[in-house]
């Protein structure tokens, strides 16, 4: 992180208008030249529908996800952004577990009261 790029990361984006605001200063790093949109390899296929930027002073590795119904959005710097995925994941996956056995309890007691 360097006064070039960001100095500061951003796990989620308040508004739709804050996300516009800080696109707009992110554009305008890129079009000036210190910051590069690239590409990234993606074996974990952590992220799927993210930007990826490098800034060309520090060379720091940022991801951004843009706000939709499911999430705010971030901007994170990519050692972060894969923590961040790793923390939904397991949230995720326990949500899961509990659905699972919720289900498993209700399917359990509608089959008891048929049964007897």
């Amino acid at each position: 992180m360097c006064k070039d790029c960001f100095l500061n990361e951003i796990l989620k984006f308040e508004s739709q208008s804050d996300f516009e605001e800080f696109e707009f200063e992110l554009l305008e790093k890129v079009s000036v030249g210190k910051v590069t949109v690239f590409d990234i390899e993606d074996d974990l296929n952590i992220f799927n529908f993210e930007n990826y930027y490098q800034c060309n002073s520090c060379a720091e590795n940022w991801i951004m996800s843009a706000p939709n119904y499911t999430c705010k959005g971030y901007f994170l710097i990519q050692k972060n952004a894969i923590k961040y995925h790793k923390k939904l994941k397991t949230i995720d996956d326990g949500k899961l577990v509990g659905c699972c056995f919720i289900s498993a309890v209700f399917l359990f007691i509608i089959l008891w009261h048929i049964i007897m």
